[in-house]
């Protein structure tokens, strides 16, 4: 013989926990802040006060590549005697990376002029051999060069357009 059971009886549907959601929404919006104040302090730009819509961050320039590159080197003859990179403009955007030669046995000095490459006071001190500085300068006769050896030099690269 076959039994037929009745449904359970209707119940009421329990009451969400709403104080429980409550509480954890607040205790996110705690963490947003709290993220909000990191995040301007890393970046320099004030947190947005609520309702208020913030501001755009302008977009990236993106440089696009160029099609090829330059290079060249130029040797000190005369330790003392500051020498001038050739007369080449380079793209705006773009440095020049000046290398001292890896056989060199002493310093190189770049300087923006003649007089300045030669003062010890003035001139930038420092590049040993393998060592580079890159410059973002309109042309790069504008770079003058000195060595602490005779017969020492540089290596010089840009990107170009051909």
């Amino acid at each position: 013989m076959r039994r037929i059971y009745p449904p359970p009886p209707i119940t009421t549907p329990r009451e969400a926990p709403w104080r429980e959601v409550e509480e954890i929404i607040d205790g996110l919006k705690a963490v947003a802040t709290k993220l909000d104040i990191l995040i301007s302090t890393y970046t320099g730009v004030p947190p947005t006060p609520p309702g208020e819509v913030p501001p755009t961050v302008p977009a990236q320039v993106i440089i696009p590549n160029k099609n090829t590159w330059r290079h060249g080197q130029k040797t000190v003859s005369t330790a003392g005697t500051p020498v001038q990179l050739p007369d080449l403009e380079i793209p705006d955007g773009y440095s020049v990376t000046v290398i001292a030669k890896t056989g060199n046995t002493g310093y190189i000095y770049l300087g923006k002029s003649e007089a300045e490459c030669g003062n010890s006071v003035l001139r930038f001190d420092g590049l040993s051999a393998g060592l580079a500085h890159s410059l973002k300068i309109k042309n790069l006769k504008e770079i003058w060069v000195d060595a602490s050896v005779d017969g020492e030099g540089v290596s010089w690269s840009v990107e170009y357009d051909s």
